[in-house]
């Protein structure tokens, strides 16, 4: 008889595996990330199309098999409307995700991983949302490196270690975190100028949820700021 579980997952994304399968992604709360095979959801009476639509948080049941493990059942809880609705909350969406993909290892589980990554969907949902929806998957990005363990040092210099006051500050890539002004010489590969603002933002994007975060209200200057850094950031180290 066939091992079966049923498990929590946000579907991540599906790419065309036979003549009417697909390989579909997800990040499970107890399994973590899984690759299975949905069978005959590209058949137009499928059941299980709609609910393992890319973004949807939904419950599966897992099928071990030989080869591959397969769904054999799905029931979608949350869809997201919102996002799908709309190409610019879609495509902050698909950049969210294909940074997660990049990160996350297979089958590691982490509670909070696949929270944050709820939260994240369920505020880029949000019609009160006001914040551009790629900065908003900016802060998605660095709140995750975080959560896996390449939280940026922003309190204390990397050079020297003395706390960071306001005035002349860089970025710097490759040691990870903020530099002095007392240690602009020691900069290493990829050191980027930050302002006061940018360094108060990148603080608060770590240390509050999304819900605090929506409210923000920044400047287009600190916008392309500071996504230049979270994405400099993140290349960096992936």
């Amino acid at each position: 008889m066939e091992e079966t579980y049923c498990t929590k997952t946000i579907i991540l994304n599906r790419t065309d595996f036979r003549e009417y399968d697909s390989r579909t992604t997800v990040y499970s709360l107890d399994k973590g990330k899984l690759e299975l095979v949905a069978r005959g959801v590209k058949k137009i009476k499928s059941k299980l199309a709609a609910h393992l639509e890319p973004f949807n948080l939904a419950e599966i049941m897992v099928v071990r098999g030989r080869k591959f493990d397969y769904i054999g059942a799905a029931a979608s809880r949350k869809c997201f409307p919102n996002i799908k609705g709309d190409l610019e909350k879609l495509a902050a969406a698909g950049k969210a995700v294909n940074v997660f993909n990049k990160l996350v290892k297979a089958e590691e589980a982490d509670k909070g991983t696949f929270s944050l990554l709820e939260e994240f969907l369920g505020s880029l949902d949000s019609r009160e949302l006001k914040i551009g929806h790629d900065l908003w998957a900016g802060f998605f990005t660095l709140k995750l490196m975080a959560q896996l363990g390449y939280k940026p040092e922003l309190y204390n210099c990397v050079a020297c270690n003395k706390k960071i006051t306001s005035g002349e500050n860089l970025f710097d890539l490759s040691r990870g975190g903020l530099m002095g002004g007392e240690c602009l010489n020691k900069k290493g590969n990829g050191a980027l100028v930050i302002s006061d603002n940018g360094v108060k933002l990148l603080r608060a994007i770590i240390d509050n949820n999304f819900t605090k975060l929506k409210n923000f209200k920044i400047s287009v200057k600190l916008e392309e700021e500071v996504k230049t850094i979270i994405s400099s950031f993140c290349q960096y180290h992936i």
